[in-house]
């Protein structure tokens, strides 16, 4: 059950790496496929760690659906009887978001996420090199 380009393209994005500029992330590339069972060419012994990272993608997506559907909610003060406070919603998502994004990165090797996607500031505003300092 080797990860498909879908997979890849769902680790790229959360880890705040792009497709276009993947020959500058080689590492990044190397530690997906490592991180897939022998049998699927990596080196794992088993699809336990592959089986780890698709079910943090698909916490992502969940946490990323729910924030659009709040997106939807902000002018909404009160619905019926519930009281909708979209805003912290919106951060206790993007709280948790970096708290999964975190646990992906770990699980590649990495030190941290290229790009926080849960943030609107634009990539590298720290001057991160993209080259080496992300792995451990």
């Amino acid at each position: 059950m080797a990860f498909v380009e879908t997979d890849r393209v769902q680790i790229r994005l959360y880890v705040g790496a792009s497709a276009i500029f993947a020959s500058l992330w080689p590492a990044l590339e190397n530690a997906i496929s490592a991180s897939q069972s022998v049998a699927d060419g990596g080196t794992r012994v088993d699809s336990s760690t592959e089986t780890l990272v698709k079910g943090i993608i698909a916490s992502l997506q969940q946490i990323d659906a729910a924030r659009l559907n709040l997106i939807t909610k902000f002018h909404a003060v009160k619905i019926d009887e519930l009281t909708v406070d979209a805003v912290r919603g919106t951060a206790m998502l993007r709280s948790e978001g970096r708290v999964l994004v975190g646990r992906l990165c770990s699980t590649l090797g990495m030190r941290g996420p290229l790009h926080d996607v849960y943030s609107s500031s634009p990539p590298n505003v720290r001057g991160m090199s993209v080259y080496g300092d992300m792995f451990l």
